[in-house]
């Protein structure tokens, strides 16, 4: 069986965002519904008027990032390199700042997904 990850995705939108934390210094987690979303890469960002990217001091990066909280992910688009997050407070566009390796993973139940949908 052939696992349309974009089909997934857009089964759950829009979802409740649960948590979106710092697990490290400079490696953001969301989970909405069911879906979890790690990001590796570079990420530049709005959130209630305020911007965010990945440079920011992590403290500042956490209170920015628990801002899309209890708001609902709308839609995600993306492509090879590049993921766009539609959120009802803001965004964030992630970008791969080379070919070699992949900027974030999508997570669901029995589904680990990197690379672009």
């Amino acid at each position: 069986m052939t696992i349309n990850i974009r089909e997934r995705i857009n089964s759950i939108l829009p979802a409740t965002v649960t948590s979106f934390e710092l697990v490290s210094d400079t490696v953001p987690v969301m989970h909405a519904d069911i879906m979890g979303l790690q990001i590796w890469g570079v990420f530049v960002g709005q959130s209630e008027g305020e911007t965010l990217w990945d440079e920011m001091n992590p403290s500042d990066l956490a209170v920015r990032l628990k801002a899309f909280e209890k708001n609902d992910l709308l839609s995600m688009d993306g492509g090879p390199g590049w993921l766009h997050l539609d959120f009802t407070n803001g965004w964030i566009r992630i970008v791969a700042d080379t070919w070699e390796w992949e900027p974030w993973s999508i997570i669901f139940p029995e589904i680990w997904w990197t690379g672009d949908i």
